[in-house]
C-alpha cells in the first residue's frame, strides 16, 4: 500500500509498505525523531495520484490534499 506523507515543512513523502496489513502509523514510529516530528499527516494514496515524473521530487509539496511541484 502507498501512503502520501505530508510533513509540516509542506513538503511530501511517499511510503510505500511491504503488505496491507502493515500499518503506516507504526513505520512513521521507526523513522528519526526529527523527520517524525516533521509528519504533519498521511493518508493512502493511489498511483495515478503520484507525479510520474520523479526527476523534480525534492520540489514536489502538498496543497488541498494533492501533489504538486513547486517553482
Amino acid at each position: 500500500m502507498k501512503y502520501l506523507i505530508k510533513n509540516k515543512d509542506g513538503s511530501v513523502h511517499i511510503m510505500t509498505t511491504i503488505s496491507d496489513e502493515t500499518r503506516c502509523e507504526d513505520e512513521i514510529l521507526k523513522l528519526s525523531p526529527k523527520d517524525r516530528d516533521n509528519v504533519h499527516s498521511h493518508r493512502v494514496i493511489e498511483e495515478h495520484e503520484i507525479p510520474e515524473d520523479r526527476s523534480k521530487r525534492h520540489l514536489w509539496c502538498h496543497l488541498d490534499d494533492k501533489i504538486i511541484i513547486k517553482d
